[in-house]
């Protein structure tokens, strides 16, 4: 059945007290107004890049050795932004569109911006083996992300190339004659103008949300107890937070802010445990525990008002099976989240930026059954 159009009888929309961008709605007075209006817009990017690089490794010594490695790239950048608005109402899209802060503002047809960005990353890395059971290495290396152009109806700004230089550091080792592994390492990573997406009325858009700094520890240990077990546990710290200051000493916006999906702590701890059936191969088990302590889904860690964290929380693995004496049949059974643990992988999302964020789950407990033949 076709839907009636409403009349708009509010004249009032002309007092004084009203703001100047919607005195206008008066003129639709007594007007017939569609249930709906449609707005959308369009975002277009394109990338050409050119790449020369070289990497090679020398050996100083039986002992000492070096690798070094050089890419130089030069990009060419274009950005495309259109609003396609409903003009079948003219009028009323007229007003709508003045409002300030309206993201689907004219665009006059669609609006382009180009840019050129040369850039280098490199690595160099010392390694020195003590003994043929414990080694070091110490790195520096430096990344980049090129620029972003960003369009809107009317303006054109640039998000800065952003550049992270990581330093590390690190030894490994073997136990036991041979029988177990370990290793342990300390990074440090510096970020400049660092690149985050951000939400606002239904648009993505980058940001350069300026300095960051990370650091960590990282260690691992993995080996056969016996001829029948082995184990492993790895953990890791890390604190990634943007600075306090930018380059020029004023208080950044995310100032303190822990990057997204970054969790301070991570652990995990697992091994397999086999069982000889006579001449009629061996069962085994591996069952695998890991953990991750609170983080945020969003770089604004602001969004706390909404509940876009989540809270430390662990998850089992578990797969036991059988396995024929030369190995040519495997039948596995498994179960991934073993106790069903409740989590989320994502929050936020394009409803965050409208107070209605969208919450993405973690898997749910998982059984199966695989048979394997070599």
């Amino acid at each position: 059945m076709p839907q009636a159009a409403l009349p708009l009888t509010f004249a009032g929309f002309a007092t004084p007290g009203l703001p100047a961008q919607l005195r206008p709605l008066a003129d639709l007075a007594g007007a017939p107004l569609r249930p709906s209006r449609t707005d959308d817009y369009t975002q277009s990017g394109r990338t050409r890049a050119f790449d020369v690089f070289v990497d090679g490794t020398w050996r100083a010594t039986d002992q000492l050795e070096f690798t070094a490695g050089l890419r130089l790239t030069h990009e060419n950048l274009t950005s495309g932004y259109q609003v396609n608005n409903d003009n079948a109402f003219q009028t009323l899209g007229f007003i709508v569109n003045s409002i300030p802060g309206y993201p689907f503002l004219p665009s006059g047809g669609k609006r382009e911006a180009s840019a050129t960005n040369s850039s280098w990353d490199g690595r160099l890395i010392g390694h020195y083996e003590f003994s043929k059971t414990l080694n070091a290495y110490a790195s520096v290396s430096r990344g980049h992300r090129p620029r972003a152009l960003l369009l809107d109806s009317t303006t054109t700004t640039t998000a800065r190339e952003e550049t992270v230089v990581n330093y590390e550091v690190g030894l490994k080792g073997s136990l036991a004659a041979g029988r177990a592994q370990w290793n342990a390492s300390a990074f440090h990573y510096d970020y400049a103008h660092f690149q985050t997406t951000v939400q606002s009325l239904g648009r993505f858009t980058t940001l350069d949300a300026g300095n960051a700094t990370g650091r960590g520890l990282e260690a691992g240990l993995q080996g056969r107890v016996c001829d029948r077990v082995s184990l492993f546990v790895n953990a890791a710290f890390t604190s990634a937070t943007f600075d306090n200051t930018g380059d020029n000493g004023a208080r950044q916006q995310y100032a303190g802010y822990t990057f997204r999906l970054t969790p301070r702590r991570t652990f995990s701890l697992g091994g397999t445990f086999t069982l000889p059936a006579a001449n009629a191969g061996q069962f085994f088990v591996t069952p695998v525990w890991s953990y991750k302590s609170q983080h945020y889904f969003e770089d604004n860690n602001a969004s706390f008002a909404y509940g876009l964290r989540q809270g430390g929380y662990g998850v089992a693995n578990l797969r036991a099976g059988w396995r024929s004496p030369k190995g040519k049949w495997e039948v596995t059974a498994r179960a991934e989240n073993l106790f069903d643990k409740q989590y989320l992988i994502d929050a936020g999302n394009t409803g965050g930026s409208f107070g209605i964020p969208t919450f993405v789950a973690g898997d749910p407990r998982r059984v199966g059954v695989s048979a394997s033949l070599r």
